[in-house]
C-alpha cells in the first residue's frame, strides 16, 4: 500500500478526538510534502484519480437505476467508500480553517495545476443532479452526499475566498445544492 493510500485510510479509521489533537501536525506535514517534495503532484493526482473513478461508478449506477430501483453492487459500494474516504481526507486537511491546505487543494505552485476542490464539487453535483435520484438513494449514497457536503464546508470556511468563488461559479453546483435542500 502506498503512503498516500495509508494516509487516506488512517483519516477514516483514527478516532476523531485523536485526529483533532494531532490535526495541525498532520496538516502541516501534508502541505509541506505537497509544496516542497511532491513536484509531480502524486498526492493530489491520487485524490483526483479516486474521485474520478468514483464518478464513473456513480454514472454507471445512475444508468442502471434510471428505469427503477436496483440494489448497489459490491463494486459500487467500494467506489462509494473510496469517495467517502477521499472526502474525509480532504476535510481532515482543512479542519480548523487551514487556509494554506484549503488553497493547495485548489491550486498549486507547480506547472501541473490540480483542482481537487472542483473535482469534489463536481462529484457532489453528479450525485445530486436530479430530485428523483436523491429520493431513490440507498444509505451509502446519502452518506456520500453528506461526506461530500461536509468536506466542501471545510474547504470554504475561514473564509477561503478562492474556494468560495470557485464553488459559486462552478457550473451545475448551485442547482445541485438547490435539489438537496428541496
Amino acid at each position: 500500500m502506498c503512503h498516500i493510500e495509508y494516509f487516506i485510510q488512517r483519516c477514516g479509521s483514527t478516532p476523531y478526538s485523536y485526529r483533532a489533537s494531532r490535526n495541525v501536525l498532520l496538516q502541516d506535514a501534508v502541505v509541506s510534502y505537497i509544496t516542497h517534495h511532491d513536484r509531480d503532484n502524486k498526492f493530489l493526482l491520487h485524490l483526483e484519480h479516486r474521485m474520478r473513478a468514483s464518478a464513473l461508478a456513480i454514472e454507471l449506477r445512475k444508468e442502471r437505476t434510471f428505469s427503477g430501483f436496483e440494489n448497489m453492487s459490491d463494486e459500487a459500494r467500494e467506489a462509494y467508500q473510496n469517495a467517502a474516504q477521499t472526502f474525509l481526507a480532504m476535510k481532515v486537511l482543512c479542519e480548523g480553517h487551514n487556509e494554506e491546505a484549503q488553497n493547495i487543494l485548489r491550486s498549486q505552485p507547480t506547472s501541473t495545476d490540480i483542482n481537487t476542490v472542483a473535482t469534489a464539487a463536481n462529484l457532489v453535483s453528479l450525485l445530486c443532479d436530479n430530485s428523483n435520484s436523491l429520493r431513490a438513494m440507498e444509505e451509502a449514497e446519502l452518506e456520500l452526499v453528506i461526506f461530500g457536503l461536509d468536506s466542501l464546508v471545510e474547504l470554504v470556511q475561514g473564509p477561503c475566498v478562492g474556494n468560495q468563488e470557485l464553488l459559486a461559479n462552478l457550473e451545475g453546483f448551485i442547482p445541485a445544492l438547490d435539489k438537496v435542500s428541496n
